[in-house]
């Protein structure tokens, strides 16, 4: 398990290195803070990013993805939904955030 302030993304780079592990499915639910989630815009080919850093810490309802190699290092790429205190529920890409 995840500490209050560990970098999801880079927490679960670090562990693939370390066990030598090239493929993985991750999920995840808890609470969670200081998100940055993406939406890949397809008619521009880019992500456009939004910050929830309002001290207010969520509710994290789904997080799933996997771990692949690319270019010889451990790839971490996984989507998030969450919920905040007035039962709004956001998602998108996770970002790097804690």
């Amino acid at each position: 398990s995840l500490e209050r302030g560990d970098l999801i993304n880079e927490s679960f780079r670090k562990i693939a290195e370390e066990e030598k592990i090239f493929f993985a499915w991750i999920n995840g639910i808890g609470a969670i803070d200081n998100i940055e989630v993406g939406y890949f815009d397809v008619i521009s080919k880019k992500y456009q990013k939004k910050a929830f850093n309002n001290n207010e810490s969520y509710e994290l309802l789904s997080l799933n993805g996997n771990v692949t190699y690319k270019d010889g290092k451990p790839l971490v790429h996984n989507h998030l939904t969450f919920s905040d205190s007035k039962y709004d529920v956001f998602g998108g890409l996770r970002g790097q955030k804690t």
